[in-house]
């Protein structure tokens, strides 16, 4: 069961060349509504057989059964992102890489979210040396089943200061407001006088 309201019920595609599911009980996904698709998640046929053109969302993973080979790894995560573009382009994409060097050609691609595995793997063992608290916060968001999550509320009815939102948010929802969006952009922690609008 997934804590995260916006996609509890929501059914999973799982597209690779793997003959069985692996063991995704750790995720808390109903097993009802996990659907395995045994193919190539590069073909336009596979996906098309995934209901890309339905989903909401895509998440791309380095394919580590075809080879172990970074390059080649990050070319099929590509190439699969840039067709799940042009046969959705309004589907919201998530894919990991593991060489920047393809960065730049998923961002022209419209390709919402580019995952680093080695930055963000970089950056979590620089956050452990400084504190274990600061690790041990990241990984209560980070985790599925337990701890807190990060939720996407609508503005306030009318313009606030931040440290107005901040304690209206905290008494009537119980959240802790940690930033706000901004013409597309997220922007953490802004001053107590920052004006938050509706929008």
């Amino acid at each position: 069961r997934s804590r995260d309201p916006n996609l509890s019920g929501t059914p999973v595609v799982l597209v690779n060349e793997l003959e069985s599911l692996p063991d995704l009980s750790v995720t808390g996904i109903r097993p009802e509504m996990l659907y395995h698709l045994q193919g190539d998640y590069t073909q336009i046929s596979v996906l098309e057989e995934s209901g890309v053109k339905r989903a909401s969302r895509a998440v791309v993973m380095a394919d580590n059964v075809r080879s172990n080979v970074d390059s080649d790894r990050d070319a099929r995560s590509v190439l699969c992102a840039l067709t799940i573009e042009r046969l959705h382009p309004q589907i919201y994409c998530v894919v990991e890489l593991v060489d920047a060097a393809h960065r730049e050609t998923l961002e022209m691609g419209h390709v919402e979210v580019v995952i680093m595995r080695a930055d963000l793997a970089g950056r979590a063992l620089a956050s452990a040396c400084r504190s274990q608290h600061v690790m041990d916060a990241m990984m209560n968001l980070l985790t599925l089943r337990e701890g807190e999550h990060v939720h996407r509320l609508p503005g306030p009815k009318e313009r606030l200061r931040f440290s107005e939102l901040l304690n209206a948010v905290k008494e009537h929802e119980g959240f802790l407001v940690i930033g706000i969006e901004e013409d597309g952009k997220a922007k953490l922690n802004p001053p107590a006088d920052f004006m938050v609008t509706p929008e």
